[in-house]
């Protein structure tokens, strides 16, 4: 694959990388590093100035997506965890088993708030966790089979079934969410 850095006031390329990772799932920059997830499910650090190689580190399985805010990227791989990790070092803050059952991954990209990441797990569970610590704040089992992540808006969640139902829930709130 082929990344290309672009000025954005001028149009012109600042840099260009080839990779070997693949397709690119989902990525994430800052003013420093440019963050992402590829076919190969390494989560990749690069110098988003110079296009430089950094970091790489192994996910353990399958990883949909990725949500980064500031210095932190949060991903959760098909091995039932959920990680964060600062961008500048690939250095792992903290790691979350997602209870449950086996093979019960996070969908899609997590969605974070007010200190809080929001999950969907594949077995039909909504959950959140302290986003600074990973530490688990509230769960709630849905009753639906999804394939993809839910849609989080203040004090709601919305999950998609395997046969097409869109189902709302109220969920606990924190602060000015």
């Amino acid at each position: 694959m082929m990344l290309i850095s672009l000025n954005a006031a001028t149009g012109e390329t600042r840099w260009e990388v080839r990779r070997t990772e693949g397709f690119v799932k989902a990525l994430h920059a800052t003013a420093e590093r440019l963050v992402f997830i590829a076919y190969q499910d390494f989560l990749v650090g690069m110098s988003a100035t110079t296009g430089d190689f950094l970091w790489k580190r192994d996910t353990g399985n399958w990883v949909p997506s990725l949500t980064g805010v500031g210095n932190v990227v949060y991903w959760g791989s098909a091995n039932t965890r959920v990680f964060a990790y600062e961008v500048q070092s690939g250095t792992r803050l903290w790691e979350y088993d997602i209870p449950w059952g086996s093979f019960n991954y996070l969908l899609g990209a997590p969605a974070v708030r007010n200190g809080r990441l929001y999950g969907l797990s594949q077995r039909g569970y909504l959950f959140a966790l302290e986003e600074n610590s990973g530490k688990p704040q509230w769960s709630i089992a849905t009753g639906l089979t999804s394939r993809v992540g839910a849609a989080f808006a203040p004090g709601h969640a919305v999950v998609g079934d395997e046969k097409g139902l869109l189902a709302g829930f109220s969920i606990p709130t924190r602060g000015s969410e």
